[in-house]
């Protein structure tokens, strides 16, 4: 269970993003430290056969936006990419579009928009990523960003229904009548027992396994349409290595990477950024490829009821992630990174200190963003490419790493 809430953030976040017309630009990802100066680009892709599941409207097909991150070809002509590509997806009224739309004002990025590819070798492995529930695609772009500047291409899937947009790239508005997440009217925060907090915490995350039957077939829709831009007429013709094909995802997206490994025999590795298990038999997963799951150390906890139903709950979840290492039979690690949130995962946590102006939080954010990162790059450099270099060491103080079949 991740308690940890954007929301928070966001209100902070506010408080700086408001001063946009007149405050300087932030760059709160880390300087690249791969040898590839890194593109980016989007597509908006419509699966003709599937239907919309969240409007009530009959004929709607279901629409999947791609954000690519890549390594781009040195000295190429372009403009710095905006952190948000399509602005027109958050032309709405609600509040975190328009967070969205203030972020995006102040931060820079270090990529390209729209540059060629390299031409530094013929092909590079793809890794296809998922977000948190509710959030965007580009909500982890401090690790995508360094995946791509390393040699992969990078594929983050928008989930329509479960993300903060309002519209299509295209400008479309998003008319979603029939939610995946409807609200429990009948549910009380204030005054539920922890016995109330449990049951309604499972219902959630029942309409989260729900929810996963549609997302997952963005990702199968994804895959088809990765290999139509490695054989059709696009910038990625020819240039996508898809016999080295893995995944990762933080939060929902976690269990769509885990998902992905033990289902798709595509997929040959997987970093799971601080996700719970959902979906198909997700109490009982396991599989014979490599995989990562990072842990936070922070955030977990919660006062009155809330804080004993998630005893209940997170020594569940625990049960789920145990049995995926114990059963599985290929290399697997687990890392806790010391001082992280659920948070940290994602490009929320460093946002959040750089509004918050403390230097000390700036700092911790930016540490934390760099071992996951590390961790990442050498893990699928090792299973996905076949380094010979195992995984960097850190101070126990900082991270706790657990190994299963070197």
């Amino acid at each position: 269970m991740k308690p940890w809430s954007i929301r928070p953030a966001l209100i902070v976040l506010a408080a700086l993003f408001a001063q946009a017309a007149h405050a300087q630009k932030i760059k709160p990802f880390a300087p690249l430290t791969g040898p590839y100066t890194v593109g980016v680009t989007q597509f908006q892709w419509t699966d003709d056969r599937r239907e919309e599941a969240f409007t009530k409207k009959n004929g709607d097909r279901r629409v999947v936006t791609v954000q690519i991150w890549y390594p781009a070809e040195s000295g190429s002509a372009g403009g710095p990419a905006p952190y948000v590509l399509a602005p027109a997806e958050f032309a709405g009224p609600t509040d975190d579009a328009k967070k969205i739309l203030m972020a995006n004002a102040l931060i820079e990025t270090g990529a390209k928009l729209d540059v060629p590819v390299s031409k530094s070798q013929a092909r590079f492995p793809v890794l296809i990523y998922n977000p948190g529930g509710g959030n965007p695609r580009f909500l982890s772009s401090f690790v995508a960003l360094q995946l791509a500047s390393h040699g992969y291409i990078v594929a983050g899937v928008e989930h329509v229904g479960d993300s903060m947009a309002t519209h299509l790239p295209d400008g479309t508005p998003l008319t979603l009548d029939n939610p995946p997440l409807p609200p429990n009217p009948s549910f009380d925060p204030q005054t539920a027992t922890a016995a109330q907090w449990v049951d309604q915490i499972r219902s959630e995350w029942a309409q989260r396994d729900r929810l996963m039957s549609v997302t997952y077939g963005d990702n199968l829709f994804v895959l088809k349409k990765l290999v139509e831009l490695h054989r059709g007429h696009s910038a990625f013709k020819g240039r996508l290595d898809l016999k080295k094909i893995g995944a990762l995802g933080w939060s929902f997206g976690g269990a769509h990477a885990a998902q992905l490994l033990v289902r798709q025999r595509e997929i040959k590795a997987a970093v799971v950024l601080d996700g719970q298990m959902f979906g198909p038999g997700k109490t009982q997963l396991a599989t014979e490829k490599p995989f990562l799951l990072f842990h936070g150390t922070h955030g977990g906890d919660a006062p009155g009821a809330l804080g004993e139903a998630l005893k209940v709950l997170n020594a569940e979840t625990e049960s789920w992630n145990v049995h995926l290492v114990e059963k599985s039979t290929g290399p697997r690690y687990r890392a806790w990174v010391h001082g992280t949130e659920h948070g940290s995962y994602s490009d929320w946590r460093l946002l959040f200190a750089y509004a918050g102006g403390d230097e000390r939080e700036i700092a911790k954010a930016r540490r934390h963003a760099q071992i996951i990162s590390e961790l990442t790059v050498a893990f699928f450099n090792k299973h996905l490419l076949g380094a010979t270099s195992g995984l960097p060491t850190y101070d126990e103080l900082e991270v706790r790493l657990q190994v299963w079949g070197r």
